[in-house]
């Protein structure tokens, strides 16, 4: 549930690090960037001053590896923390959804672009009937842990 959001050089953003994996689960950490270039199809953001910037494309907000380096971590970006926060939970709710479903159900929940609240009511429902393999919900605290 990426969005794409106005840009401009300077500007934090929020990072999202990402297991190469399993990319759709939630991150392993949350870094604070700045936008330091802003080219006709990428965007660079840095967060180390003695690392490379990380390139994101300008049209749909992914990450993308420069070529020499492809099995880098992947990154997701972020206009506010609140919104990474927001995105960690939705994917929180789904990986625990998903672990009470057979395995052919649960790919097809992270095609599905369900909003938190959605996610909160399926997961209610499942509490309340008493499905055996759900696990409860742990929400990462991400304040403080990672930054840089």
């Amino acid at each position: 549930m990426i969005k794409t959001f106005p840009v401009e050089v300077g500007q934090t953003v929020y990072l999202g690090v990402l297991d190469g994996y399993a990319p759709k689960l939630p991150a392993k950490k949350m870094i604070v960037g700045t936008i330091t270039k802003i080219g006709r199809q990428y965007l660079y953001v840095r967060y180390n001053p003695y690392t490379k910037p990380l390139r994101f494309s300008k049209d749909n907000m992914t990450f993308s590896p420069f070529p020499n380096n492809p099995y880098d971590n992947k990154y997701i970006i972020f206009e506010t923390e609140k919104d990474f926060l927001t995105e960690m939970e939705r994917r929180e709710y789904r990986k625990v959804i998903a672990s009470c479903l057979s395995n052919s159900h649960s790919a097809n929940l992270d095609a599905l672009d369900i909003s938190l609240e959605a996610l909160k009511k399926i997961y209610t429902v499942l509490k309340e009937e008493g499905v055996d393999k759900l696990n409860p919900v742990e929400i990462i605290d991400y304040a403080g842990k990672g930054r840089q």
